[in-house]
C-alpha cells in the first residue's frame, strides 16, 4: 500500500501567512499614516545622531559640537596663526570648565611620560620626589597644571578646526603613522609593538596625534 505524500508548502506561502498574522496583530500598522510618518521620522534622526556623534567624537574625544561649553576666546580671522599669536590666544582663552575624560587623558599621559624619565636617569619615584624636594601632593598639581594647560589649547586647537573647516584626513594619519615607524627604525606596525610594548595605533591616541597635525596645519613658525 502506497504512503500519502503531504502536501508541500511553498516558502512564499510561509512568508505569506507570517506577513498576514504580522498586520493583524501589529500596532504600528493599526496608527495613522501620520502617525506612521512621525514615527518613522524620529527613528531615522535618531539614527542620524548617531552617526553625527560617531563621526564627530574624534580627536581623543574633543567633540567639536560642545566645544563652546568649555572654552570661550576670540576666533581669529585668518586660517593660520604664527606661533606668537598662537600664544597670545591662548593666554587670553578663558576655560568654563574642562571636559573631564580628557583632563584625566593629559594627566594619565603626562604622569607616565614623567615615569619613563625618572626611570631611565635610574631613580625611583620617591627619591626623584626627594631630589626635587617636592611632596607627592606638590608633584601631582604641577601634573594638574600641566594638562589643564594642554586641554586648553585643544579646546581651542579644535574650535578653530571647527570654525575654519581645518582637519586631519585619513591619509595624512597613515603618513604620519609611517614616520612614527621610521623614527624608531623598524618597518611593521608588528615589529612596532615588538620594540615598543604598545600598538601604533595606541600610541598615536596616547600622544594625541591628530591634534599634533592640526596644530601643525593652524599655527606656522
Amino acid at each position: 500500500m502506497s504512503q500519502q505524500v503531504p502536501e508541500r508548502t511553498s516558502i512564499r506561502d510561509h512568508l505569506s501567512a507570517a506577513g498576514q498574522k504580522w498586520k493583524k496583530h501589529s500596532y504600528f500598522l493599526r496608527l495613522s499614516k501620520k502617525k506612521k510618518i512621525l514615527i518613522g521620522m524620529l527613528v531615522f534622526l535618531a539614527f542620524l545622531l548617531f552617526l553625527l556623534q560617531a563621526t564627530l567624537n574624534r580627536y581623543n574625544g574633543y567633540n567639536i559640537l560642545l566645544l563652546d561649553r568649555y572654552v570661550e576666546f576670540n576666533m581669529p580671522e585668518t586660517d593660520t596663526l604664527t606661533s606668537s599669536q598662537w600664544k597670545k590666544l591662548i593666554k587670553s582663552a578663558k576655560v568654563k570648565r574642562y571636559p573631564s575624560a580628557q583632563l584625566t587623558r593629559e594627566v594619565n599621559y603626562i604622569t607616565n611620560q614623567y615615569k619613563k624619565r625618572i626611570k631611565e636617569y635610574g631613580m625611583s619615584y620617591n627619591e626623584y620626589l626627594k631630589e626635587s624636594n617636592l611632596t607627592e601632593a606638590e608633584f601631582e598639581k604641577q601634573i594638574e597644571d600641566l594638562a589643564k594647560e594642554n586641554v586648553k589649547e585643544k579646546l581651542v586647537l579644535h574650535s578653530i578646526s571647527r570654525e575654519k573647516g581645518i582637519y586631519v584626513s585619513r591619509d595624512e594619519m597613515a603618513k604620519a603613522k609611517k614616520q612614527l615607524m621610521k623614527d624608531r627604525g623598524v618597518a611593521s606596525e608588528s615589529e612596532y609593538k615588538n620594540l615598543t610594548g604598545e600598538t601604533l595605533d595606541e600610541h598615536a591616541q596616547e600622544i594625541d596625534l591628530e591634534s599634533k597635525l592640526l596644530y601643525s596645519k593652524i599655527v606656522k613658525e
